[in-house]
C-alpha cells in the first residue's frame, strides 16, 4: 500500500494525540490503570507458568529439576489467583502478588546461579546477581504496595506523553519517524 509521506505526518500526529490522551488518562487515574494492568499480568503469568509447565516436561529427564516444576505450578497457581480477583482487589493484590512472586523467581535465579557457577564461574556469578537484584525489587515492593503500584502507573503515563508529545513534535516540525527509522 502506498501513501505519502504527509499521510505519515497526520498518522503521527492522530497517534500522538492518542498517546497524550492515553498518558492523561493514565497520570490521573493511576489505581485504575494498575487494575486493568492486573488483569493483563494475571493473564501473562498464568500463561507464562503454563510454558514453563510445558517446557519442564519438554526436556530430557536428566535436566529436570524439582525447583522448576515448583516454580511453574506456583505461577500458575498464583496468575489464577489474581484472574478472579476483583478490579479493587487487584490494585492492591498485583504488587504484593508480584513481589512475592519476584522474591521466589530471584531465589530460584539464585540458586541456578550456585549450580551453573560449578562449570561457568562467571555465567554464575550473572544469574546469581541478577537473582539477588530481583529479590531486593521484590522486597522492596512489599514495603508499599500501593505506592509502587502507583510509581509503575505513573513511569507508563510519562512514557506514553513523552512518545506523544515527540509524534506531535514530529507533525509539526514536518519530519516523520517514520521515515527516519523506517528499519525499526
Amino acid at each position: 500500500m502506498n501513501s505519502s509521506p504527509r499521510t505519515h505526518h497526520w498518522i503521527a500526529l492522530l497517534v500522538g494525540a492518542l498517546y497524550i490522551l492515553t498518558g492523561v488518562i493514565i497520570f490521573f487515574n493511576p489505581l485504575w490503570n494498575m487494575a486493568l494492568m492486573g488483569v493483563y499480568l494475571s493473564l501473562m503469568i498464568t500463561l507464562g507458568g503454563f510454558f514453563d509447565l510445558w517446557r519442564y516436561f519438554a526436556i530430557p529427564k536428566r535436566f529436570r529439576r524439582a525447583t522448576s516444576l515448583l516454580l511453574s505450578v506456583v505461577t500458575i497457581v498464583l496468575g489464577i489467583v489474581l484472574l478472579t480477583s476483583s478490579f479493587a482487589e487487584q490494585v492492591t493484590l498485583v504488587p504484593i502478588f508480584i513481589a512475592f512472586w519476584l522474591i521466589f523467581a530471584g531465589a530460584f535465579r539464585i540458586s541456578m546461579g550456585v549450580m551453573i557457577k560449578k562449570t561457568a564461574r562467571d555465567a554464575g556469578k550473572r544469574v546469581m546477581w541478577s537473582g539477588i537484584g530481583v529479590v531486593v525489587l521484590g522486597v522492596a515492593m512489599t514495603v508499599a504496595p500501593v505506592f509502587s503500584a502507583e510509581v509503575i502507573s505513573y513511569t507508563i503515563a510519562f512514557g506514553f506523553l513523552t512518545i506523544g508529545i515527540a509524534k506531535v513534535v514530529d507533525f509539526f516540525t514536518g519530519r516523520s519517524s517514520i521515515n527516519e527509522f523506517s528499519w525499526l
